[in-house]
């Protein structure tokens, strides 16, 4: 059990970690899909919905001939 809970909370900090350095990149970098596709799936991951929807917004925006991002942008803005 404890071994799980530890797993749990490893989990979560590597992804608030992931999080911040990806929000840093587009803020240095906007123009970036791939980072904002990435951004998309931990906000989704975390339970995030709305700010994995406005991530992949803009990554189909920036690219959208990109299949990954065009099926994600349409799992989400389809629930």
């Amino acid at each position: 059990m404890i071994i799980s809970a530890f797993v749990c909370i490893y989990k979560i900090t590597k992804e608030t970690q992931a999080i911040e350095d990806l929000e840093y990149t587009v803020k240095v970098d906007p123009s970036m899909p791939e980072a904002y596709y990435n951004l998309a799936l931990l906000y989704y991951d975390q339970g995030h919905i709305e700010q994995a929807k406005d991530a992949i917004k803009t990554a189909h925006e920036l690219d959208p001939i990109e299949d990954q991002y065009q099926d994600f942008y349409n799992k989400l803005w389809n629930k």
